[in-house]
């Protein structure tokens, strides 16, 4: 009776440990692969990247997404390259690991040259010796230093970074002869340095970079874009008619 007894618990003993195990190994490889982005926090990507992850914890997908915030682009660079992020979002324009590929295009950024309404400055030729407002975290000296080349005007041209704070007085008299954005057309930089340039209903002095294509053909992590007429407003047109620009993109590789 007590044999028979202490077989019975044996066999449930038994097979509670194998439903055990197998319940285990079903967990273990049904588990959510979690992949690390590496970005920038001075960009959008961050939050973008973080909402993304949220959205997929929240459906319970079988991949997750850990957003790693590094301090500047070449952190984000070295973490794709030492693996420590399986992702990472880079600017077309930067250097890029030989062995990355693109998964997507995170966004197209335009950049865009202005100088005060009734300016004198009207191409990238009458920059030279001129200060050269730089806002936003995705335009650099870099950038100016393209195109001012492509068009052989003199090194006598000097940039300083404006925080959006501190457009309105940029833009006024002692402030920098021009200003550089570079974001996607929609974006409010855009807006404001167009509204901040301004004056009254006139237009900002739109500086139209005419020879985009061909500066695109000869640096290969540019692309020619164009901004449309009316972009920035109808009543008086701003700009009164397309203009050619460069643009690059973000790659999440």
């Amino acid at each position: 009776m007590f044999g028979k007894a202490r077989r019975i618990w044996i066999i449930v003993a038994g097979a509670a440990v194998l439903i055990a195990a197998i319940a285990a190994v079903w967990f273990y490889f049904n588990l959510p692969t979690t992949l690390t982005a590496a970005v920038d926090p001075s960009t959008e990507d961050d939050t973008l990247l973080s909402a993304l992850g949220e959205q997929l914890k929240r459906e319970r997908a079988s991949v997750r997404l850990q957003v790693k915030s590094l301090p500047g682009p070449d952190a984000v660079r070295e973490a794709l390259e030492s693996k420590q992020a399986n992702l990472a979002v880079i600017r077309g324009d930067r250097t890029i690991p030989i062995e990355a590929r693109a998964v997507a295009i995170m966004r197209n950024d335009a950049l865009l040259l202005v100088a005060r309404a009734g300016s004198r400055i009207q191409s990238p030729a009458d920059l030279a010796g001129k200060r050269i407002g730089l806002l936003g975290s995705d335009v650099d000296p870099s950038q100016i230093a393209a195109v001012l080349s492509h068009y052989n005007v003199p090194s006598t041209w000097t940039t300083v970074r404006i925080e959006p704070e501190g457009l309105a007085a940029a833009a006024g008299q002692g402030g920098v002869d021009a200003v550089a954005v570079a974001a996607p057309m929609t974006g409010k930089l855009m807006t404001d340095v167009v509204a901040a340039f301004s004056g009254g209903n006139r237009a900002p002095a739109f500086i139209a970079i005419d020879q985009a294509e061909a500066l695109a053909q000869r640096l290969r992590v540019y692309e020619s874009s164009e901004i449309p007429a009316g972009m920035f407003g109808g009543n008086p047109a701003k700009p009164a008619e397309s203009i050619k620009t460069i643009g690059f993109s973000y790659y999440l590789l």
